[in-house]
């Protein structure tokens, strides 16, 4: 069967169709029209459209995306501020999302993601759990001055090294 060959109408039904499902930054539709064999000249066309019609909106996508990578797959903020810089938000609109984090809940999330990691852990050396967790929630996107109180929390003997970057 021969492919269809993939036309404005063709290109902005798919978009609205992925567009009514979720929210999507301009940039991912865009990404994603060129991948399905659009020119450079209809993807910005289609994604131009569906801003103006409203399936497209930069600042509801940040907020959605902020909610839900701290919600449910608790990303802390330099990973979410990357991600979205990435994605084509503008700084304006990352900063005002990131703003809408509510702080109990973020350290409440760092928590619960070290502690869990720290079940599956068999060193006993603090010095290198304490490294470990610091990577570990660097890795996720959390800022170390929170993490560094968290883990000498839950780590005996953590409080007794230096982290200080000087």
């Amino acid at each position: 069967m021969a492919k269809k060959e993939l036309n404005y109408d063709n290109a902005f039904a798919r978009a609205t169709n992925l567009c009514v499902r979720a929210e999507h930054a301009p940039a991912e539709i865009n990404r994603k029209l060129r991948q399905w064999g659009a020119s450079a000249e209809m993807a910005h066309q289609v994604v131009e459209n569906l801003t103006d019609s409203g399936f497209i909106d930069e600042k509801r996508y940040a907020e959605a995306f902020v909610h839900d990578k701290v919600c449910f797959d608790y990303w802390g903020r330099r990973k979410i501020r990357y991600t979205l810089h990435c994605n084509g938000i503008p700084e304006n609109l990352i900063e005002d999302a990131i703003a809408q984090i509510d702080e109990e809940e973020y350290k409440e999330n760092l928590t619960a993601l070290l502690k869990n990691k720290l079940r599956s852990q068999t060193e006993t050396n603090p010095y290198k759990l304490t490294s470990g967790l610091f990577r570990y929630a660097s890795s996720r996107g959390f800022e170390p001055d929170l993490a560094l109180p968290v883990i000498s929390q839950l780590i005996v003997g953590a409080d007794d090294f230096d982290y200080s970057m000087e």
